[in-house]
């Protein structure tokens, strides 16, 4: 179910990459790298979440969100450059490239977080 969900999201990404012009009808007057950055960090938090992690891989997941979004961001500029009316660009990787690290750090401290949670509850 978790890897259907974030294949789902892939997805969406790939289609809102090939059509024309999105981001006026996404979220007017957000800047297309924003856009980038936020659907590559949810994309990253959806791979870790997908992988189900231990504690002890916590940090390798953060890193599959990472290499997922940003492998996932290259192939939709290579698609762009195949779309006539689309264009693909250096700096929507670094901006999926952005995004992607900044999920995974959410990653990493929500995962950090309910650790210790788990930890407090179960007490000393």
């Amino acid at each position: 179910m978790r890897w259907a969900v974030t294949c789902l999201y892939g997805a969406l990404l790939i289609v809102l990459a090939v059509i024309p012009s999105p981001a006026p009808y996404v979220a007017p007057g957000v800047s297309d790298s924003v856009l980038h950055a936020a659907g590559y960090g949810v994309l990253a938090i959806l791979v870790a979440w997908a992988v189900r992690p231990s504690l002890a891989q916590v940090i390798a997941a953060g890193l599959a969100g990472v290499a997922g979004g940003v492998s996932l961001g290259i192939v939709t500029e290579l698609l762009q450059g195949l779309v006539p009316w689309r264009s693909s660009e250096l700096r929507d990787i670094g901006s999926d490239l952005t995004g992607a690290l900044i999920g995974a750090a959410l990653w990493l401290a929500a995962s950090w977080l309910m650790d210790l949670g788990r930890r407090r509850r179960a007490g000393p």
